[in-house]
């Protein structure tokens, strides 16, 4: 793995914290909500049909891009405008898939409150895995070896 040009020291300690947290009994209290610098990316040919989606955070030396399903975006999007508790989104089909994107900085602990209270969307399994493409500095894959 190669040193990233920047120090990403404190997003590994946050990642460290996060786990901490995810452990807890009452982390299904927590507010969720989706990095502020998550850009997603989408490929169409051109009948307009979209065959890659992929979600990144540019210029950060951290995060690789994460090819997914379009469930997944939808998934984010909801999070991002309703700002749920992890126990109001979480289900039997999307709880690995959220810890997932937690481990992976996509998603984030907030610490600020807000009223809204979600409607989820539900999506078959394999709509919602996340892969992880490699980079030469890609310092999550950190999380597919301590997780």
């Amino acid at each position: 793995m190669n040193n990233p040009a920047t120090p990403i020291y404190p997003l590994v300690e946050d990642y460290f914290g996060l786990v901490q947290r995810l452990a807890r009994e009452d982390c299904g209290e927590l507010k969720l909500r989706v990095h502020p610098a998550l850009r997603v990316r989408s490929e169409t040919d051109l009948a307009g049909v979209e065959d890659r989606v992929e979600l990144c955070v540019p210029d950060n030396p951290y995060f690789t891009t994460y090819p997914c399903a379009p469930a997944i975006v939808r998934l984010l999007q909801d999070i991002q405008e309703k700002r749920p508790r992890l126990r109001e989104v979480i289900t039997e089909s999307n709880g690995e898939t959220l810890r997932d994107l937690l481990r992976k900085g996509i998603l984030e602990f907030s610490l600020q409150s807000d009223a809204a209270v979600p409607a989820v969307q539900e999506a078959t399994p394999q709509e919602m895995q996340v892969r992880e493409d490699e980079t030469k500095t890609t310092p999550t894959c950190l999380s597919s070896y301590l997780a």
